[in-house]
């Protein structure tokens, strides 16, 4: 199979190559189709980005859901959670990069196999089975 770069997938992606409810990512070169997101997966991304907003309330970071980060010259992907650096643009021209990404987090019910690729091309991850926990919100 041909390797794409993630110029080449993004302007795939801009001119409406995919159908907008693919569910697809860039590792390594290879377009990967992933699955879609369960109601307990988004619960517990929701909990923990609920949890990053609260400690991480400052204007150095701005976590973020679901957003495509660019990895690597060969890599593009939508990880559950990311903690980015924060701008004022809000990256309107373009997706956070490695020197902008602080952490990521995959939140995995099923399969760690996305997960294993993302932690090869990243420093610092986290991934959270949730499986094995049950996110509760609290009020305090």
């Amino acid at each position: 199979m041909r390797d794409w770069t993630t110029a080449e997938y993004q302007r795939l992606v801009a001119d409406g190559f995919f159908a907008s409810d693919d569910h697809l990512t860039l590792l390594d070169g290879q377009v990967v189709e992933m699955s879609p997101t369960g109601n307990y997966q988004a619960a517990a991304v929701e909990f923990v980005v609920d949890q990053l907003c609260f400690l991480l309330s400052s204007n150095e970071y701005m976590v973020w859901s679901q957003h495509p980060v660019v990895l690597s010259n060969k890599s593009e992907s939508e990880p559950d959670i990311a903690v980015v650096k924060a701008r004022n643009d809000y990256y309107r021209e373009r997706h956070p990069g490695p020197q902008a990404i602080h952490l990521l987090i995959e939140v995995a019910d099923t399969s760690l196999e996305k997960t294993a690729t993302l932690r090869q091309l990243v420093r610092r991850s986290w991934n959270h089975r949730i499986l094995d926990c049950q996110p509760e919100r609290r009020n305090n």
